[in-house]
């Protein structure tokens, strides 16, 4: 991990963290609930071990969404509050902060995000 890159990931985690929450605590007191939930399959590009433990907890520290299993360690089950959402977006958003966090070479963050 770089410890020097920790500041962006955390600036990073505390505003999904906050527009996040700000989105469930409007559902909850939105009379209609509008929720849609589902298991989403998402395959993952970050290698085995770390990384990809450290995404699952991020992802589970979200408000909205919960890291349910890892399949073989390239698919997360993800359970999320509201399928209509880029829930798949931002699970790779999150991927390449880590990618970024743990130092992971330029073919990794170009698998995560091939802008």
């Amino acid at each position: 991990m770089r410890v020097l890159r920790f500041p962006g990931f955390a600036a990073f985690f505390l505003w999904q963290s906050l527009l996040a929450g700000w989105d469930v605590a409007r559902r909850t007191l939105d009379p209609k609930l509008p929720l849609q939930p589902e298991i989403l399959h998402l395959p993952l590009a970050l290698p085995a071990g770390a990384p990809t433990w450290w995404l699952m907890l991020t992802i589970s520290l979200l408000p909205g969404t919960l890291s349910v299993r890892l399949h073989q360690q390239r698919v997360l089950e993800v359970h999320c509050l509201d399928s209509r959402l880029d829930v798949a977006g931002s699970v790779r958003e999150t991927e390449c902060q880590i990618a970024r966090l743990y130092g992971l070479g330029l073919d990794t963050l170009e698998r995560l995000d091939p802008r």
